[in-house]
């Protein structure tokens, strides 16, 4: 019987671990979304400029 127990009590708490792991990750990404939002929108947005700017280049000549 103590053995049932002890195996209760530890997939317990590895399952309260996990919550608790996953509701931390959750907080902080909340608290930092607008910053997470930003890098990720200039990490998409940097090389579509950069692209731009270079076709506008080769293109620049020929005007």
């Amino acid at each position: 019987m103590k053995n049932i127990t002890k195996q209760i009590d530890a997939k317990t708490l590895s399952d309260l671990i996990l919550l608790l792991v996953i509701v931390v990750g959750a907080i902080v990404y909340f608290q930092y979304s607008t910053e997470i939002q930003n890098e990720v929108s200039d990490m998409m947005y940097h090389p579509l400029q950069e692209l731009k700017n270079s076709i506008a280049e080769l293109d620049a000549p020929r005007r």
